[in-house]
């Protein structure tokens, strides 16, 4: 019989350390989980240079025109460049200390890259590359609170595990009227 009051050991991959550090986080049990709520939401759409603002966290999606060069800059310091068309204009798009991303890039292939946009020098600061939008990968990124044992991705896939595994347990906290005048979805949607 499955309770929202179970131990997060119930979840693949959740041992000993992995419970400590989600203890830290707050979270003991799959109720603790499923109503650990993001502290923000980030865009990533994919957004129109015109529409862009200086120092903005954008999206930009384009076709990669020159190979990746790493040049380093000091004891374990790296920069990555990369140019990518998007639309008509060339992009330089820069990644600090993440050398290994130089693999995911292959001249001619198309790529989505999120980070700061800065509009001065026609530039972007990548935080991170991503896979064309699909379910998988939607348009808003919850971010969590996570610590050093626990990365946003662990977070999210025992998040997930536990909404699949629980859901049948989950209960209704808005009452019908409410959820039917403002079209809210229930709790096992």
């Amino acid at each position: 019989m499955l309770q929202l009051t179970d131990s997060v050991t119930e979840l693949t991959g959740v041992g000993p350390k992995r419970l400590t550090a989600l203890g830290q986080l707050g979270i003991q049990n799959i109720s603790d989980l499923l109503y650990y709520f993001p502290f923000r939401y980030e865009d990533l759409k994919v957004k129109d240079l015109a529409e862009a603002a200086d120092q903005e966290k954008v999206t930009l999606k384009g076709t990669v025109v020159a190979e990746p060069v790493i040049s380093r800059w000091g004891p374990g310091k790296t920069r990555l460049n990369v140019r990518i068309l998007v639309e008509h204009d060339v992009v330089m798009v820069t990644f600090f200390n993440q050398p290994y991303l130089k693999d995911k890039f292959e001249t001619g292939v198309d790529v989505a890259i999120y980070g700061k946009w800065d509009a001065k020098r026609h530039t972007l600061t990548g935080m991170k590359v991503l896979a064309v939008q699909s379910a998988d990968n939607p348009s808003f990124a919850a971010i969590y609170s996570v610590n050093k044992s626990v990365q946003q991705g662990t977070l999210v896939k025992l998040i997930k595990e536990a909404y699949e595994k629980y859901q049948a347990v989950i209960p209704e906290l808005i009452p019908e009227a409410l959820r039917q005048q403002y079209k809210l979805v229930n709790e096992q949607a």
